[in-house]
């Protein structure tokens, strides 16, 4: 089946056809599908796309968005064909269709009907002017599309890998075929290298082979832009160039997810050790309750969901020993000030509120728009409130501070994470032992739960996945 988005933007209408698993929409290039309204959020909503299934998901834009009228809730619309969906200025028209090929008729066919009177029968005739229209008219859409797609202020940027550029055969549940021996088909554009300037290239990429096929040079080169679109999700910015030092600070958490997708299966309780296939299944379920609670705090829900899978990796009530207990691993006392309840001692191994993913997701996301409130409205500001979750708000202050008068020999130094990273040597203890590798992980887990069939699991990127299954909903073990 094709899907067509025909676009009636307030300049002109326009065609697009949806290709591959999820394609963003909104004014800005922090989108896939650039739309020059005004009235859009820089990114505005998704349509995703699982086989015949079709849908769309709001992602918290300020305006909102509607299907025939009716508003998208934050699980998500279904769309069918004909659909009309609104953006502020802007709408859609859905077009399903199967393709139909028609066999073409050919010199020695219509040789076999001998001409009555002298003449061709009309039904040939008929036949074989439909074949000269429908080629004329071929020729002239695939122009007019062509110069209309080089004046209009409409682009498409490919992240998602498409289901049929994929080895279905090779995917965890599928197969026991090692993912090194299973490749994907592959893709007319290559990518960049590592250590380029990836803001310049119009468009991610999609990956020739399974991560664990792929050489070393090529793991670095998917990594360095895979990172520029987590940058993108998180952010809505993209431009700062990931360092091979950064690249490979990633990589370490990359590899070390890629090898988990042949551990052992789980026999029982929830830990940090499972089968990256249970792992990720275990993100899909919770993720719906994650994406809501994140997007009604107007924050990317991919914060969300990779914080709890670098935390406890969805284990509902998961306990450090320390304290921290839960999805999110918050300290009693954190939880305390943001107004949960039921909180238990440190020696208590019982399931208190922060196991119960409805109560704790919304007070993670909005903990998470006060640190990134403590740090700035930039898109910067986002990685920095990562690792401010990790190491407290004073430490990484105090870090920040000492890495930007480092810096000042730069004429606009970068108020990053990253800047901190280069300045590692004159940090906290703390930061050189704990905290430098927090975010590279968040990367690193992002990466993987954006891509899971690179990484041989059959699944979507997990921030798709916005319908909520009720039954597999776990809120206290």
């Amino acid at each position: 089946m094709e899907v067509t988005l025909t676009i009636h933007s307030v300049e002109k209408a326009r065609e697009v056809p949806l290709q591959g698993t999820r394609l963003t929409l909104g004014r800005t290039d922090a989108a896939d599908l650039v739309i020059n309204d005004s009235s859009l959020s820089r990114v505005h909503v998704s349509i995703n796309r699982d086989g015949e299934r079709v849908w769309i998901i709001d992602e918290g834009s300020t305006n909102g968005s509607s299907v025939n009228g009716e508003p998208v809730p934050p699980a998500g619309t279904p769309l069918t064909d004909g659909d009309e969906i609104y953006l502020g200025n802007t709408t859609i028209v859905v077009n399903f269709s199967h393709s139909n090929i028609c066999a073409p008729v050919l010199a020695e066919d219509l040789a076999l009907a001998p001409p009555i009177g002298g003449r061709l029968p009309m039904a040939v005739i008929a036949a074989a002017a439909g074949v000269l229209i429908i080629g004329f008219a071929v020729i002239v859409i695939g122009l007019s599309y062509r110069r209309n797609s080089e004046s209009e202020r409409i682009t498409v940027k490919k992240y998602s890998t498409s289901n049929d550029n994929l080895d279905s055969t090779n995917t965890a549940g599928s197969s026991s075929q090692s993912p090194s021996e299973s490749n994907v088909t592959s893709s007319p554009e290559a990518a960049p290298d590592a250590q380029t300037d990836n803001s310049k290239n119009e468009s991610s990429v999609t990956p020739t082979k399974r991560y664990l096929a792929m050489s070393s040079d090529e793991q670095r080169q998917f990594i360095a832009v895979e990172a520029q679109h987590v940058a993108r999700m998180i952010g809505n910015r993209e431009g700062y160039a990931f360092t091979p030092e950064v690249v490979n600070k990633i990589k370490i958490w990359v590899d070390a997810y890629a090898r988990r997708l042949n551990s052992p299966k789980p026999s029982g309780g929830c830990n940090m050790r499972h089968d990256l296939t249970t792992l990720l299944n275990r993100g899909r379920t919770y993720a719906p309750v994650v994406v809501k609670a994140f997007n009604e705090k107007g924050l990317s829900p991919q914060v969300g969901i990779y914080l709890a899978m670098i935390e406890a990796e969805y284990c509902p009530c998961l306990s450090s020993g320390t304290g921290p207990k839960g999805y999110f691993q918050f300290a009693s006392s954190t939880a305390r000030r943001y107004g949960v309840q039921d909180v238990s001692s440190p020696k208590d191994t019982r399931a208190d509120d922060r196991c119960k993913i409805d109560i704790i997701a919304p007070v993670a996301a909005q903990y998470m728009k006060d640190l990134i409130a403590m740090f700035g409205t930039g898109p910067l500001s986002v990685p920095l409130a990562v690792a401010s979750y990790n190491e407290g708000e004073g430490g990484l202050s105090t870090n920040l501070m000492k890495a930007l008068n480092a810096a000042r020999s730069s004429d606009n130094p970068e108020r990053s994470f990253w800047t901190m990273v280069a300045h590692e040597e004159i940090l906290s203890d703390q930061f050189q032992r704990e905290n430098i590798k927090y975010v590279p992980h968040f990367f690193g887990a992002a990466i993987v739960g954006e891509n899971p069939r690179v990484f041989g699991v059959d699944l979507l990127p997990i921030s798709s996945y916005a319908q909520q299954r009720q039954s597999n909903i776990v809120t206290g073990q």
